[in-house]
């Protein structure tokens, strides 16, 4: 979900083979740190993936969510990236609910740099969404300061995608420190703190951590404990999800398949606890998809997800809350 703030983690080996870990880690072997960084899905990281060809390159990503409230969330976005770096993407986004509905189009110039010490992906447009308009912008920056070490910044301004936000014209402004490290060649932590600003006055707090280890070897197959703590400034405002207190700890497994040359299946499923104020219910994540390898020209995914936890809940936390997205991207260079 856009306003929800995560991050994900990979393996990298240590000095002797770090080197390759950390090509990988460029090429989008692994999920990127920053995707997840906002809640945003691989789809919406696709920006910080490949490279442009000699006559540019063609982007799409798109997005189809719903939940047991019956809120629908379909979105579309297409580019075209110079071999210089810079481009231009117009979206497009319709929201529906029982008797509502409500559409969206936005217009943005991105710009997308990579080298072997960092990786540089930005965008600033404008969108109008059921008559408001909201200045919209995204930058990433991540930085490898050794084989087993990146530090990130990102921050993030667009719509919240509930009835009630986009109704009063609601935005955020997100911004987050992210850190990734390998402890060994199986071992490694992710962790992202920043602050989440509401314009209807409210202000999140918010850290998360994962931490990961590979079961076997060089095997694509991980276990990984997950946690998150954040805390609302003004809570229960009846725009989004915002209870004064929540905890989430989960445990889970993930596995990385290549099935035939330049296919890759992906398999994740954790589960735990959450703590919404103190009241305790399960949590439980699933995902599947399948994406391009890192050493293939074209790059795509298309993913599966679906979830319970309450922070996904675009109103209140209901007793058997679930959410569904579908979500994927295309970079396709041009030569």
């Amino acid at each position: 979900m856009g306003y929800q703030v995560a991050v994900s983690t990979r393996i990298w080996k240590k000095a002797a083979v770090g080197a390759v870990h950390a090509a990988r880690l460029r090429d989008g072997c692994r999920a990127c740190v920053l995707a997840l960084l906002l809640g945003r899905s691989a789809a919406a990281c696709a920006q910080l993936r490949g490279q442009p060809g000699a006559a540019g390159m063609i982007t799409a990503r798109w997005h189809a969510s719903k939940d047991t409230d019956d809120f629908s969330v379909r979105r579309a976005a297409v580019g075209y990236l110079w071999n210089k770096g810079w481009g231009l993407e117009a979206r497009t986004s319709h929201y529906s609910a029982p008797g509502w509905d409500a559409s969206g189009t936005a217009v943005s110039g991105v710009y997308h740099s990579q080298t072997k010490e960092r990786v540089l992906g930005a965008r600033l447009g404008s969108d109008v969404t059921n008559g408001s308009q909201t200045t919209i912008g995204m930058l990433d920056y991540l930085r490898y300061l050794s084989p087993t070490t990146a530090v990130g910044i990102s921050l993030e301004r667009d719509v919240i995608d509930s009835v009630r936000s986009i109704e009063s014209g609601i935005n955020y402004t997100a911004g987050m420190l992210v850190l990734d490290h390998a402890f060994g060649p199986r071992a490694s932590v992710g962790a992202s703190l920043g602050n989440i600003w509401y314009s209807d006055g409210n202000e999140r707090r918010q850290l998360r951590t994962r931490w990961n280890y590979e079961l076997i070897q060089d095997s694509g197959l991980n276990s990984y404990v997950k946690t998150r703590h954040f805390r609302n400034t003004e809570p229960y405002n009846g725009y989004y999800f915002a209870p004064e207190e929540a905890e989430e700890y989960s445990l889970g497994l993930s596995w990385r398949k290549a099935l035939v040359d330049g296919v890759v299946l992906l398999l994740q499923g954790d589960a735990g606890r959450q703590f919404v104020d103190g009241e305790a219910k399960g949590l439980w994540n699933a995902l599947v998809g399948l994406q391009s390898s890192h050493r293939a020209r074209v790059r795509w995914r298309l993913a599966l997800e679906a979830r319970n936890d309450a922070s996904s809940n675009r109103s209140v936390a209901a007793e058997d809350y679930r959410y569904t997205m579908l979500s994927g991207y295309l970079f396709l260079p041009l030569d």
